[in-house]
């Protein structure tokens, strides 16, 4: 099958799939990146939920030879063509921000995404604080994109152990790279013949916005005094 990723340039989380996977043989055809330089505000968001962690880059992937594909707009007739051109089966969608039909439509077996929450009750922002902040275990789902947000099939959940962590930055820096954990093995679901027929439809969810600070705090305080359940 082909696999292609779609992402703003640079994306520290598709960077990281595409290396786990090559990792055990499976290896994308191509990275259709936005823009020539990587947004700095998902970065700096990154940044201050892990302690300054800095990602995987588009060098360190070098000797893995992937195409790289620089566009403007994913919606764009010579994006669209552009990626119908490398026929893909499965594009992941690594950081692009929402993919209209236009885009979900191509693939044949389908654009999956993955999330840092359990779907559907965890959609939107911030689901791992918010699962901490009403003392639920972490988890890590991925499914298929449709029209609507976090809503589509999923393909796989798994929980995360986060036993004996006190650090909220330890905890955040898990959780990216349980996702992508979670992504690798969703991936190697429909490579071995899973559809979107035998994914699981979701049932009507929460939406959560950006967490506040007070109850940030709230959270954080939680994971250090050791009050958090799965902790």
């Amino acid at each position: 099958m082909n696999i292609i990723t779609i992402s703003t340039f640079d994306h520290y989380y598709c960077n990281e799939v595409v290396h786990r996977l090559s990792k055990i043989g499976i290896y994308v055809k191509a990275m259709v990146t936005k823009g020539t330089k990587a947004n700095q505000k998902s970065r700096q968001i990154h940044w201050a939920y892990t302690n300054n962690h800095h990602g995987l880059h588009l060098s360190d992937l070098a000797e893995l030879n992937i195409p790289l594909f620089i566009v403007q707009n994913f919606h764009d007739v010579s994006t669209l063509e552009l990626i119908k051109s490398l026929e893909p089966d499965i594009i992941i969608q690594g950081g692009s921000g929402i993919l209209k039909n236009e885009i979900i439509t191509i693939p044949s077996v389908g654009v999956i995404n993955s999330h840092p929450g359990k779907l559907p009750e965890y959609r939107g922002c911030n689901s791992v604080e918010w699962a901490i902040y009403n003392d639920e275990k972490l988890s890590s789902t991925s499914h298929f994109i449709d029209s609507g947000i976090d809503t589509g099939p999923i393909i796989e959940c798994i929980g995360l152990d986060t036993t004996g962590i006190r650090d909220y930055s330890e905890i955040r820096l898990k959780a990216f790279f349980h996702e992508a954990d979670v992504h690798v093995r969703a991936i190697k679901l429909l490579l071995d013949g899973f559809t979107i027929h035998d994914a699981i439809q979701q049932a009507s969810g929460h939406y959560h916005e950006v967490m506040p600070a007070d109850k940030l705090a709230v959270v954080k305080s939680k994971i250090i005094e050791g009050n958090y359940r799965f902790a």
